[in-house]
């Protein structure tokens, strides 16, 4: 079971007054005060707005790269991955040496598994500008999913290099190291996660399991826990404490958080499954059955496994 990671491509403001002065001809002016309130709405989240006002920017300057780069950015963290890379498509065309603009869309194709052009795009935006902390991250992220995680891990570590405050590099980081079994070191950089941003939810449900890996179940409560409160719809967040409190010993206390899991997500392989083996083990076998089936209709190699709980 893969644990959640998260990557976000930094174009930090400087960059952007750099890059823009050369567009403050004509509109020039209008587009760059539209695009520098975008990136404020982007970055307190504000992503419908912040897309409203790089389309202004836009209006005033049609041939503007870095709002098209910036757009494609919040489009990714809307999770509209296709519409992103165009963005980005556009950016490029305008100004071929715009190294974030590859970063980014190599962001996309990640969410698209798109792997092979994911580590082409880091690796064009790497060669333009080697100090492109972000281009490491995700090309990282898609070493990850390809499972060469010492690539993975050399990046990361390149990319925090680069930038000791990015905050999701030591998430990722952490979460290979989870993934590798090494739960202190995993847990190391979680914490440096936290310090950094302390609203992270998704590094406190990773330090959790790697705390339930080592069945420190109190610590691994208490930061699922302070995951849900900080995003009460995370699916994987009330798989993950439903988890801890069934290896723990305490499997009716479970048993609403898998349920919680499914509600949320109900594609979600591992919540159904951990709701099967649950129930088989408070006895009840009709509902562990049905929990078990819709595992298996979502993924069938999960049949042999599962078969033992429903008798």
């Amino acid at each position: 079971m893969n644990l959640k990671k998260i990557s976000f491509e930094k174009i930090f403001f400087a960059f952007l007054i750099t890059a823009t002065f050369s567009a403050c001809t004509n509109n020039g002016t209008y587009a760059l005060d539209f695009l520098q309130k975008g990136n404020v709405a982007d970055s307190l989240k504000h992503y419908k707005e912040a897309i409203n006002d790089y389309n202004k920017a836009l209006e005033f300057n049609p041939n503007y790269a870095i709002a098209y780069n910036n757009r494609g950015k919040t489009e990714i963290d809307m999770e509209n991955y296709q519409a992103a890379i165009i963005d980005c498509n556009k950016a490029i065309v305008l100004n071929t040496n715009l190294s974030s603009a590859y970063s980014n869309r190599g962001l996309a194709e990640i969410s698209l598994k798109d792997y092979t052009k994911a580590i082409q795009d880091c690796n064009n935006a790497i060669v333009l500008n080697p100090t492109i902390a972000g281009a490491y991250n995700n090309r990282g992220l898609a070493e990850s999913d390809m499972d060469s995680c010492q690539k993975a891990i050399k990046d990361y570590n390149k990319a925090i290099a680069l930038d000791i405050r990015f905050t999701e590099a030591y998430a990722n980081r952490g979460f290979m190291e989870i993934n590798l079994q090494e739960y202190e070191k995993g847990i190391k950089d979680l914490n440096k996660a936290i310090e950094l941003d302390s609203t992270f939810s998704i590094a406190y449900y990773n330090r959790g399991i790697a705390e339930d890996k080592l069945k420190d179940y109190k610590h691994a409560l208490q930061d699922c826990n302070k995951a849900i409160e900080l995003d009460s719809n995370s699916a994987v967040s009330f798989l993950y404490r439903g988890m801890v409190k069934f290896n723990s010993g305490n499997a009716v206390a479970s048993v609403p958080d898998f349920e919680k899991a499914t509600h949320l997500d109900s594609t979600d392989v591992a919540a159904f499954a951990n709701l099967g083996v649950a129930k088989y083990n408070l006895k009840d076998f009709d509902g562990a059955k049905i929990a078990c089936n819709k595992a298996i209709q979502l993924d069938s190699s999960l049949a042999k496994d599962l078969q033992q709980y429903m008798k």
